[in-house]
C-alpha cells in the first residue's frame, strides 16, 4: 500500500473533527494516486481498511464522542470520494463499496 494510503488513513482518524473541507484536501492524494493508475484492488483494500478501523473504534468505544466524531470524518471523505470517483468516470467497483459502507454505517447508527 502506497505510504500517501497511509498516511491518509491516519489522518483520518485523529481525534477531532472535520470541519474545513479537510477530506476535499485529502482526496487530492487519492486523486494524484488514480492518475498515476493505483489499482482499483489496492484503492479497495484500503477503502475497506478504513471502515475496518471505524468498526474497531466502534466495538470499543460504542455511541462515543470519539467515535461519532470518527464516523463523521469517516462518512464525508467516503461521499467525497465516491463523488471524485463519479466525476472522473473511474473505480465503479470502489465506488460500489463505499456506497455499501455508508449503507451499512448508516443502517448500524438509525435503522438498528
Amino acid at each position: 500500500m502506497p505510504t500517501a494510503l497511509k498516511a491518509i488513513h491516519s489522518c483520518l482518524f485523529k481525534n477531532g473533527s472535520y470541519i474545513d473541507d479537510e477530506d476535499e484536501r485529502l482526496i487530492f492524494a487519492v486523486e494524484a494516486l488514480l492518475d498515476k493508475d493505483i489499482s482499483n484492488e489496492m484503492l479497495e483494500g484500503w477503502i475497506t481498511s478504513i471502515s475496518h478501523t471505524l468498526e474497531k473504534i466502534f466495538k470499543k468505544d460504542r455511541y462515543s464522542l470519539g467515535f461519532y466524531r470518527s464516523r463523521t470524518n469517516i462518512m464525508n471523505f467516503l461521499k467525497t470520494l465516491y463523488f471524485r470517483l463519479e466525476f472522473k468516470e473511474k473505480g465503479n467497483t470502489s465506488r460500489k463499496l463505499i456506497y455499501q459502507i455508508i449503507k451499512n454505517w448508516h443502517d448500524v447508527i438509525y435503522v438498528n
